[in-house]
């Protein structure tokens, strides 16, 4: 992992529940509110990565325009390629 890119902000301690407290001024600059949703990604070089988690198409990872179906996410595009693929496979 390059350390050059890293900016220590602080030290917290977990508490006896597992909960850490996120400083103030990086849940400002992140635009992290209370109940915002939160994601952890381990890389492969173990380290923890918390970062502000942001609904994106189940198919593609787009993260524009994305309709909600069924608690999965999916960009207008991939609505219209699986509409596609659908009015082939009914109307062929």
């Amino acid at each position: 992992m390059d350390n050059s890119r890293l900016e220590k902000i602080g030290v917290r301690k977990i508490d006896e529940l597992g909960r850490v407290v996120i400083p103030a001024e990086i849940r400002k600059s992140f635009d992290i509110k209370e109940g915002d949703p939160l994601e952890f990604v381990i890389n492969d070089s173990k380290n923890i990565i918390i970062r502000k988690y942001i609904d994106v198409c189940t198919f593609c990872g787009s993260y524009e325009y994305l309709l909600d179906f069924k608690d999965k996410f999916i960009c207008k595009n991939c609505v219209k390629q699986l509409s596609d693929v659908l009015s082939y496979h009914v109307d062929g």
